[in-house]
């Protein structure tokens, strides 16, 4: 879409969500524009001729661009809203991704170059806010909800529907962005009972933590280096939930509750390449491990909002 475009829909959305500063909107839609006068690389990996894989920069792409980069500048957005002294930040990330986010309702011109071109004329000479007036646009609540909208985003072949749904999900995206730090109700309730949960297991996460940090010093002890290495996943959960236990801050323990997952992972595929290499370390400490993690960090409504922790700031009942 042509940089006019970019900044009357950014402007139109911004005056419709509600509690949004006047002051703010400028910023927001200078950088709607700004992708196409400071373009967005990204490293992307090839085999040359010689079978060897090298990386190159690459520009982002304007139309199908990959939903991830999308994503990546709505959740930074979020991150820096949530923070009094970096709000200013957000509307570099927010105001990216509302680009990327318009142009794709817009047919590739490498997929048909008339009709991208005559789409995007078209669109600049349409107002935005008979959308929002005629529509009753709903804002996404959450980051599950947010990032699910992002993936219905896709081209259409005419002007009506191309403007008519980049100016939709703008609003509905920039909405949820710049929506209430704090957590709804009903996320804080299960929030609540999932950080009370932990504190109701206080005296298990502290035994199974000793004896996971006990492992790692016996492992350290019997295999040397490769005991200590393989027992690093192992310290850094313990580590985590004695943190969890002795903290009294409801965001510092659903923040780390939520990255145990990838831990979990990760360390579990290394423990399985350990049974490959260390069969006795491989044996004792994946399933030491995994049943830390399956007896604390498993029930329902810590899965229930895991996904939503970094989205909100919640409040201990």
């Amino acid at each position: 879409m042509y940089g006019s475009t970019h900044r009357e829909i950014t402007a139109v959305i911004a005056k419709k969500i509600i509690n949004f500063p006047s002051e703010y909107i400028l910023p927001l839609c200078t950088n709607s524009e700004s992708p196409d006068t400071i373009p967005d690389y990204e490293k992307q990996t090839y085999i040359t001729a010689k079978g060897k894989i090298g990386t190159k920069k690459v520009r982002v792409r304007h139309h199908g661009t990959p939903y991830r980069i999308i994503r990546g500048y709505v959740l930074n957005a979020r991150h820096y809203w949530l923070r009094d002294n970096k709000r200013k930040g957000s509307f570099r990330f927010a105001g990216r991704a509302l680009h990327y986010i318009q142009d794709n309702f817009v047919p590739s011109p490498s997929y048909d170059k008339k009709l991208h071109d005559s789409i995007e004329r078209g669109a600049s000479y349409l107002n935005p806010e008979k959308f929002i007036q005629e529509e009753n646009f709903e804002i996404s609540i959450g980051k599950k909800e947010t990032f699910r909208k992002i993936g219905e985003i896709k081209p259409f072949t005419d002007i009506i529907n191309s403007l008519k749904n980049a100016t939709k999900f703008s609003y509905i995206i920039a909405g949820s962005i710049f929506s209430s730090i704090f957590a709804p109700q009903n996320f804080n309730d299960i929030a609540n009972k999932a950080f009370n949960k932990f504190k109701e297991k206080t005296g298990y996460i502290l035994i199974y933590s000793i004896v996971l940090l006990l492992s790692v010093i016996v492992f350290s002890i019997l295999k040397k280096e490769i005991g200590f290495i393989s027992s690093i996943p192992s310290l850094v959960l313990s580590v985590m939930g004695l943190i969890i236990i002795i903290s009294k801050d409801i965001n510092l323990v659903l923040r780390i509750a939520q990255k145990i997952d990838i831990i979990v992972i990760s360390s579990a595929l290394c423990y399985i390449g350990f049974i490959s290499y260390d069969l006795l370390t491989g044996i004792i400490q994946l399933p030491l491990f995994l049943g830390y993690y399956f007896s604390f960090f498993w029930f329902s409504n810590l899965r229930k909002i895991k996904g939503e922790v970094d989205w909100y700031i919640w409040k201990k009942d």
